[in-house]
Formats: structure tokens, sequence, C-alpha cells
């Protein structure tokens, strides 16, 4: 069997002391990407010194230097258009792929032709590299395939955020690619509509690392109430538009809207064209979530671990239950 060729790509802007790490595990994966390609946003500190030297040993590296910071947005964009594979991996200069990410998930895309995209169970550590937890979903004992269905009763048990992702190129270009104006939810939107229309395939198991920072986009764009809320107006018109009239229902049924937090309750309210979309347990969801949210910084590394374990422990006993 032909394998597919994947493409890795990677914004990065002032990322010097996480970006060796970054590039040493995406270069060192026994799946080899047909391209690595890299925008540096305009770093100030030695970014692109860092990169041109892994460019020495790696000729599939490929930069483009931005003459001035164009944003995580704009560059998704330009990156998407550049990308030459049948997949795309959206690296992210602080965070890293672990041992055989690559090869598992696109062994895996492989099999099954039909899916929008791949997603793995992740760890996440803090600003300083501590680790502070486990996301594991114990979704399958093996890896697999999510029928569109499928996913929609996952969500619905399961309050959580597909990550760790592969995609499937024309599925992502089909879903409109990343809407910059909805900004730290442009990969959420544009995630769970191919999810809807393609399945998924999904492995239990941690293969990608992410960094949580305090200062991280998504972390300021909550407190921004203003911009919080136009952006949950422009997904729902979105949403309501002809383009993804084949994916509404799903998005309703799954309580997906739920990763808006608390102000999408407000708008559904308040919209009569959006008021479709509201249900109970949707709202249920939905301050549960927002609660969890803002408490998180406050809580020290010990309580988050143990809160990790012991809903990890509750993800395996639901999942051995489903089996039996």
């Amino acid at each position: 069997m032909k394998k597919p060729m994947l493409s890795v790509i990677l914004t990065n802007y002032n990322h010097a002391q996480y970006l060796e790490g970054a590039l040493d595990a995406i270069l060192t994966q026994r799946y080899e990407p047909m391209e690595l390609v890299i925008i540096d946003d305009a770093s100030t500190d030695n970014s692109v010194e860092i990169i041109e030297k892994y460019m020495a040993k790696h000729p599939n590296i490929r930069l483009i230097k931005n003459s001035q910071n164009r944003g995580v947005g704009e560059n998704c964009k330009e990156l998407l258009r550049l990308a030459q594979g049948e997949y795309i991996y959206a690296a992210a200069s602080d965070d890293r792929v672990l041992p055989c990410f690559f090869e598992k998930t696109m062994n895996l895309l492989s099999q099954h032709p039909q899916a929008g995209l791949c997603w793995v169970d992740a760890v996440f550590i803090n600003e300083s590299g501590q680790k502070i937890g486990e996301d594991r979903f114990y979704l399958s004992s093996t890896p697999r395939y999510f029928s569109q269905e499928e996913v929609v009763e996952i969500l619905r048990k399961k309050m959580f955020h597909i990550g760790g992702l592969i995609y499937k190129r024309s599925a992502l270009i089909e879903a409109g690619g990343f809407f910059q104006e909805l900004k730290s939810y442009a990969d959420y939107f544009s995630v769970l509509v191919m999810a809807f229309r393609h399945g998924v395939c999904y492995i239990s198991e941690p293969l990608v690392v992410y960094r949580v920072q305090q200062t991280q986009y998504s972390a300021m764009l909550l407190k921004d109430k203003k911009t919080h809320s136009e952006i949950i107006y422009l997904i729902l018109n979105l949403l309501n538009s002809p383009q993804y009239a084949d994916v509404r229902h799903r998005f309703k049924r799954s309580l997906a809207l739920a990763y808006l937090f608390s102000p999408v309750i407000g708008v559904l309210l308040r919209t009569p064209e959006f008021r479709y979309y509201f249900t109970f347990k949707l709202a249920l969801h939905t301050y549960w979530r927002t609660i969890k949210k803002k408490i998180n910084p406050y809580l020290p590394l010990s309580l988050k671990n143990v809160y990790y374990y012991f809903r990890n422990i509750h993800s395996k006993r639901v999942f051995r239950s489903s089996l039996k």
C-alpha cells in the first residue's frame, strides 16, 4: 500500500526556548513527513537562527520569514495554501509530538481513507514543563474509526475538545479551512465540521504533549467578553448558512456548543434564529464547563494531578462497562 504524504505546518513567534524540542520531536519520527513548512512571524529572538540550523540537515524544511507580525490566523491560512501533502499536521512551537505519533496515526488513516481526521489522547504540561495531567478518553481498546453518528453520541456522553490532530487536507478545505475571524475557535469549528461530515479515527494513547499557558490566546480571549460574544455570533451564523446545513443537526445533538462556554446560552436565548440549538442539557454542560475553566488557574498542581487521575479512572470504567 502506498503511504499517503504528510505535510507538517508550524507557525512560530518568539518561541526559541521551545523550538528545538518541537523540531527534534517532528524530525525524528519514523514516519517521515514529506515537508515541514514553517512561518516565522517576525520573531525578535533567535528563532530563525535555530530553524536555519535544522534546515542545513533536513532538506524537507521550508521557511517563510515574515517581515512583520501577521498573527496566527493569517499564518495558518497561508500554511494551508502552501502545504502539498494529502494529510496535514498543524504543529505548535511550544508543544511536542511523542514517538510513533505520525506512524500510528497515518497507518490508521491509510486503513480508513473516508475519515476527515485522526485524534489521539494527550499529555498536559505547564509553562515550566511539569506534567499536570493526561487527557485519556478510553473510547476504544484498539485504534479505530468512528462514523459521523458515533462521534455525535460520544460527544453527548463525554464533554471534551477533539485535539492532537492530523487532518485530511481535502476535508479541511471543504470545511472552509480555518476561519481566522474565529480566532482561537477556528480549529474548533473546522474540526467538528470534518468530524460530522466524514467521521474520525482515534487512538487511545497519549501521543502529543500540550503546554498550557495562562497567557495563551484562548485564555485571553475568554476574558474579553465582547470579542467572545462576537465570535459566538459568527459561529452560529456560519452554522445557519447553507454551506453547513448538513451538519447543523449534529452540532445540536452532540452538545458541541458547550465548548463556547456560558456566553453561548445568552446568545441562543436572545436571538430567535439561534434558539434551535438550545436545550437544557446543553445549558447544564455549558455552565459546568465554564465553572471548571474559571477555577482551573487557581488550583495547585497536586490537586490537578488528583483530578486527572480520578477522571481517567472513571473514563476507563465507563469504557469497560460499555464492552460488556
